[in-house]
């Protein structure tokens, strides 16, 4: 496990579906609800990759990742394979051509914090940091010049 000062290093990821009042719109609460679904699966899939990666829905279309054990190195491209791995996802079955993205905002604990409290508040403004950005795309620290995100 990494440490450093301070306390186990660990990371948080606040995820949240980009634009997803249009899929309830356009296609149906019940198709939103699939994607709902097909997202959870694929955060659980990736979180048990991580050794204690726990995926959880907070609320909404909102999605946490708790990765223990890891540092801001380990989680550099996580975050960014994540939404990847969602913008990438064959969405056509589900909802009919409208394509599914994410945002994503990472903080880690020692360095962000040592309480939840914070270390959520930190992943939380830097999600809507990502959303005001463009969306699709981590961001993973305060600089708005060091997003991570696809062009499209």
């Amino acid at each position: 496990m990494a440490v450093r000062d301070g306390g186990p290093a660990l990371t948080i990821a606040m995820i949240d579906i980009d634009l997803f009042k249009r899929v309830n719109d356009l296609r149906s609460h019940e198709v939103g609800d699939d994607v709902l679904r097909a997202i959870g699966q694929i955060l659980s899939r990736m979180a048990a990759t991580v050794p204690g990666g726990v995926a959880a829905r907070l609320s909404g279309e909102e999605f946490l990742l708790i990765l223990p054990g890891t540092d801001e190195e380990a989680t550099d491209g996580f975050a960014e394979a994540v939404r990847r791995s969602i913008a990438e996802h064959d969405w056509r079955p589900i909802t009919t051509g409208i394509p599914v993205t994410v945002s994503i905002g990472v903080a880690g604990a020692p360095i962000e914090g040592q309480r939840s409290s914070k270390l959520l508040g930190v992943a939380d403004a830097r999600l809507y940091s990502a959303k005001r950005s463009g969306r699709n795309r981590v961001v993973r620290s305060d600089s708005m010049d060091a997003p991570s995100h696809a062009e499209g």
